[in-house]
C-alpha cells in the first residue's frame, strides 16, 4: 500500500460504492499488526471498520474463522462485504461492524474491579468454548481447524524467541539469555503440550469494551493450537507493560477463574517473560520503561 493517505483516499470510495453514501469520516487506526484498518462514520451516526492489506492471504481464514466462533455464540463482529481477492482496490478488505467502546488497554484504569472481573469471565468463558474444537494436528498460528504448521509446541516458542533474539538491542540481550535458559529447563512440560485451540490475542487489545462493559471481541485471522496458557502469559505482560498497577486487578481475576496450579503459574509467569523480551524488542530505547520491563521480566523468571 503506497501510503496511508492514498489508502484512506481508497477505503473512502469503497465505502461509498458499497453503501451508496459517501462517507462523513475515514479515520486510520493507528492499531493491528496484520492489517491496516480504518474507522468510518456514515450518515446517521453509524460506523464501521475496514480492515485492508495488500496480501490477499493475511484474511485466507478470518471469514471462516468468524463463522465458527459465532456459531459458539461469541460476540464477534458481523461482516458486511468484503473482496478478499484485491481485485478492485490494491489490498484485500473486510467492511465489519464497529462495536462501540475501545480496545481493553485504554479502559482499564478507569474500570472498577468488579468490571474487570466481569470482562475476565467473558474472555475465559470464551476460551473455554473454542478450547473444544477438534485439533487436525500440529501447534502453531492457523485458521480454525487447520493443520498445525509446527510439529511441537516447543517449535513455536522457539520462533518467538528466535526472532526476538535476533532484532534485539544489545543493551538487552542479557534478559533474553536468561529467558533462553528458562525454556530451556521447561523442555519436558512443553514436549507435554497438546495442540488445544486458544484465542492468542484477546489480551489488552481486541477485546472490547464501553464504559466498564464488554461490546465484543475482534481480529480473527487467526488462532493458536497448543498451550491456552500463553493467552494468560501475554495478557500478564501487556498489561504490566502499559497499564497501571490496579489494573493488574484484571490479570488475578484471569488467573482466579483459571484456577492455576502452582506449576501453571511458573509457566505462565515463563509465557509472559518470553513476550517481555518481545516487547523490549519493539521499544529498544533504555528509559524508564524499559527498566521496569526488565524488573517485572526478572521477577517472572524467579517466581
Amino acid at each position: 500500500m503506497a501510503s496511508v493517505d492514498a489508502a484512506t483516499t481508497l477505503v473512502r470510495e469503497l465505502v461509498a460504492a458499497w453503501s451508496g453514501r459517501s462517507p462523513l469520516s475515514v479515520e486510520h487506526l493507528p492499531y493491528g499488526h496484520n492489517s491496516t484498518s480504518f474507522d468510518v462514520g456514515l450518515r446517521g451516526g453509524a460506523h464501521v471498520i475496514v480492515r485492508t492489506h495488500p496480501d490477499p492471504d493475511v484474511f485466507r481464514w478470518t471469514l471462516h474463522n468468524l463463522e465458527i466462533l459465532k456459531s459458539l455464540g461469541l460476540p464477534v463482529p458481523h461482516v458486511l462485504f468484503h473482496d478478499l481477492e484485491a481485485s478492485r482496490y490494491p489490498f484485500a478488505y473486510l467492511v465489519l461492524e464497529r462495536f462501540p467502546g475501545r480496545d481493553l488497554g485504554y479502559e482499564l484504569p478507569s474500570m472498577t474491579p468488579a468490571q474487570m472481573e466481569a470482562v475476565a469471565e467473558a474472555v475465559m468463558d470464551a476460551q473455554a468454548r473454542v478450547r473444544e474444537l477438534p485439533s487436525a494436528g500440529g501447534y502453531g498460528y492457523v485458521g480454525i481447524g487447520e493443520p498445525g504448521n509446527r510439529g511441537r509446541w516447543g517449535n513455536v516458542l522457539d520462533d518467538i524467541m528466535a526472532l526476538t533474539e535476533r532484532t534485539l538491542a544489545p543493551h538487552f540481550a542479557p534478559s533474553a539469555t536468561d529467558v533462553r535458559e528458562a525454556l530451556e529447563r521447561e523442555q519436558h512440560y512443553f514436549a507435554s503440550v497438546s495442540p488445544t485451540c486458544f484465542l492468542d490475542d484477546l489480551t489488552t487489545k481486541n477485546v472490547i469494551v464501553d464504559e466498564g462493559e464488554l461490546s465484543g471481541f475482534v481480529d480473527f485471522d487467526c488462532v493458536c493450537y497448543g498451550d491456552p496458557l500463553l493467552h494468560l502469559g501475554l495478557t500478564q505482560t501487556a498489561v504490566t507493560s502499559d497499564a497501571d498497577e490496579r489494573s493488574l486487578h484484571y490479570v488475578h481475576a484471569l488467573f482466579e477463574l483459571a484456577s492455576l496450579t502452582a506449576g501453571e503459574r511458573r509457566i505462565v509467569d515463563l509465557y509472559s517473560a518470553l513476550f517481555g523480551v518481545e516487547f523490549l524488542r519493539d521499544r529498544p530505547e533504555r528509559n524508564e520503561w524499559s527498566a521496569r520491563l526488565i524488573g517485572a521480566i526478572d521477577g517472572w523468571l524467579k517466581a
